[in-house]
């Protein structure tokens, strides 16, 4: 049957109703007298790997497509494997133009993702027969017109796939079931029911697991699909907030097929002789970072190569991915090669991909300010002193003062330094700062708003170990060792647990293992009663930015 549809060119010409009837039959589109233009592909036979995976690959032209009226289309690039009928196509671009340029990595994902639909979700990196069209189109009203077909052979490489997610909402995050931010991934194509994922959590969160994402599409409810668990062992649908216990980076395993859960506290460390060596001695924690969305350590990088580790062990360890793209990480992958000098190393878990990365900066910002004085020989750029950034213009940090020292604040010279008259205000090249009183003090600067606080705290043990003391309420204070730089004490202790904690009180406290305390951490064992020395590290230094410890029976 003829279709004749009626189009005006002359949209001012409708405003004004001047036109009259012989013009409107000037503009009529036949359908049949359609024109696609000729698809050209510059090549018929590409192989993807990482090193081409962000070069163009692959050039698309045709020639416009003849409507017999004045238009403006819009083409749409679409692929399917070669015995597909693009009833479900992947799309490889939109425009107005008539050439379009691929880049490998796009190329890459659309192959594979047609191998998702087309070999049972479990991709393969062999030569794929591919087919592709152009879609010509300018209204919802009229039928669209096709290209000839462009037929290629891909070969894939072992890309990024978007993995199925689900989100973990809880109170770290504003419980949002669409904030994917820290999500499980579906990365085991043989087992698509169980994802998987790193998610940061402070002690005390409570958190669920949703699929938002499909909630939302189903019944406009993000939280219509969702599990918790009664027990952090078995899921239920709609069931109860599963409970984080302690501060730290949890890696998840959630099973919504066979509704089984598994939770397990990972402490994720750089090893290597670019920081010092290849013993446990040398591993350096790395702390979340809410900005980075990774974990993050800021070092002092040697001439030689590091990995990462969980746990202080080599089961599950981190190196350069072969088969990746640059800066992808894959479990026993290869030593990754440092150059000297201090950065911030991030480890990321985005996309359901380990990556990491080696910046000077974090987030555009300054790495740390510099606490020049009578305490370093006035060095400004002393790596021993410093508060490290927490954004682009505060800092924080831990340092012992004593009232004969004077100091200043400065970002590594001379050139840009603070002082303070009155311990809150910072001065541009203002007056030598002294304190009040001898102490350990956490000192928050904003060389932007120009603020600066104070806050001195005087640190114990405490616990069933000291004294005895089942009540938790008998308190073996610190002293500090001006040699060693330490908060130390030695003391009787008898078999029980105990923890760090300022002022006598738990607003701030600290537990957890020797080289990594955390805050609100996990009650410190004490095996069997005896004599012991403890120190307590909390000194900040470029070197040295977690709190730690050590425990000595004398």
């Amino acid at each position: 049957m003829k279709i004749t549809k009626y189009f005006i060119a002359a949209v001012a010409a409708l405003a004004t109703l001047t036109a009259c009837d012989s013009d409107l039959e000037k503009v009529v589109y036949n359908p049949e007298q359609a024109q696609p233009g000729q698809l050209v592909a510059s090549e018929s036979d590409i192989r993807l790997t990482a090193a081409n995976t962000k070069q163009e690959v692959l050039t698309l032209t045709w020639g416009a497509s003849e409507y017999g009226i004045d238009l403006a289309p819009t083409y749409t690039i679409e692929m399917d494997m070669a015995e597909g009928n693009f009833s479900n196509p992947v799309v490889l671009a939109s425009t107005t133009e008539n050439t379009v340029t691929i880049k490998g990595k796009d190329l890459n994902s659309a192959v594979l993702k047609l191998e998702q639909q087309y070999y049972d979700n479990a991709p393969i990196y062999e030569p794929q027969d591919v087919k592709i069209r152009v879609v010509s189109s300018f209204s919802e009203d009229v039928e669209s017109i096709y290209t000839n077909l462009a037929n290629l052979t891909v070969t894939p490489y072992a890309g990024k796939v978007e993995y199925a997610k689900l989100s973990v909402p809880g109170s770290h995050q504003g419980w949002d079931p669409s904030n994917y931010d820290q999500a499980l991934y579906a990365t085991d194509s043989n087992n698509p029911n169980v994802y998987t994922g790193y998610v940061y959590m402070a002690a005390g969160t409570e958190w669920k697991i949703a699929d938002g994402e499909k909630g939302q599409a189903e019944s406009n409810d993000k939280w219509s699909i969702n599990w918790g668990s009664p027990d952090g062992v078995t899921l239920v649908p709609g069931g109860d907030n599963i409970f984080a216990s302690e501060e730290g980076c949890y890696y998840i395993t959630a099973d919504i097929e066979n509704l089984t859960l598994s939770v397990e506290k990972r402490d994720w460390f750089i090893i290597g002789d670019a920081v010092g060596g290849w013993d446990e001695a040398n591993d350096v924690p790395m702390a979340w970072s809410s900005e980075a969305k990774a974990l993050v350590a800021q070092v002092d990088l040697a001439d030689g190569e590091f990995k990462f580790r969980v746990n202080h062990g080599w089961d599950i360890n981190l190196g350069l991915d072969p088969d990746g793209e640059e800066f992808d990480l894959a479990q026993n992958g290869g030593n990754i090669k440092a150059l000297p000098g201090l950065y911030y190393v991030t480890l990321s878990f985005a996309d359901g991909y380990p990556t990491y990365s080696i910046v000077s900066e974090l987030g555009g910002g300054i790495q740390w300010l510099n606490i020049p004085g009578t305490m370093n020989g006035w060095d400004p750029a002393t790596q021993d002193n410093v508060l490290l950034a927490t954004s682009k213009t505060t800092f924080t940090g831990n340092i012992y003062l004593t009232t004969a020292d004077e100091f200043k604040f400065a970002l590594g010279s001379w050139d840009d330094n603070w002082g303070s008259d009155d311990l809150t205000t910072l001065v541009a090249g203002g007056s030598n700062i002294k304190v009040d009183a001898d102490g350990m003090y956490t000192i928050t600067a904003d060389i932007d708003a120009l603020t600066v606080a104070f806050a001195a705290h005087g640190w114990s043990i405490v616990g069933s170990a000291v004294a005895g003391d089942t009540s938790w309420g008998t308190d073996y204070d610190l002293t500090w060792n001006a040699e060693t730089k330490v908060l130390e004490i030695t003391c009787e202790l008898e078999a029980g647990e105990f923890k760090f904690r300022a002022d006598h009180d738990w607003g701030l406290n600290y537990g957890g293992e020797p080289d990594n305390l955390q805050k609100d951490g996990a009650n410190i064992a004490v095996e069997e009663a005896g004599t012991y020395h403890i120190t307590l590290d909390l000194q900040t230094a470029a070197k040295h930015q977690a709190p730690t410890f050590t425990i000595t029976k004398q």
